[in-house]
């Protein structure tokens, strides 16, 4: 089997891209990883080439980020550079931080998250690019962007 190997490094994280063999089916694909300075994993995610230039090339499938230590951050689906389906995010303290879904790269159904401690803070449906129903808003959750690693993020915009 064949393998490339990239490593680049700044001041926060380096990223190490391994692609398996590009495959000569319907989308050859390349398993990424970005890992903290000290060597621990900050975000696995998979790339697919569709198309004949790299211009093609998207973030499609899951994707798991990491707090450093190896605590799960946030666990959510891409097609095609667009979130897609059920997002799960964490607090460092494993106690799960808010979860629900999204259509194409917009919040949709229902919506919730927790303070550190567990308590309900936020619950709404999502439609069409908005709030539809209100049930809980003392604390309005982040967006899932604000808990993705900027090389990932340059990446999917």
């Amino acid at each position: 089997s064949s393998h490339f190997e990239q490593r680049t490094r700044s001041e926060e994280i380096a990223e190490r891209v391994t692609c398996g063999n590009w495959s000569r089916g319907l989308a050859p694909f390349c398993r990424c990883y970005l890992y903290f300075p000290d060597g621990g994993l900050r975000a696995e995610y998979t790339k697919v080439l569709m198309g004949n230039s790299l211009w093609d090339v998207y973030v499609h499938g899951p994707a798991r980020i990491y707090y450093e230590g190896g605590n799960l951050l946030a666990t959510l689906n891409f097609n095609f550079n667009l979130v897609d389906s059920t997002a799960t995010l964490w607090y460092a303290n494993k106690q799960k931080a808010q979860d629900g879904n999204y259509v194409d790269g917009i919040r949709w159904g229902r919506w919730r998250a927790w303070n550190q401690n567990g308590g309900l803070t936020f619950e709404a449906e999502y439609a069409g690019g908005g709030i539809q129903n209100l049930i809980v808003d003392e604390v309005r959750p982040s967006e899932i962007e604000d808990a993705m690693p900027p090389e990932l993020l340059e990446q999917i915009q």
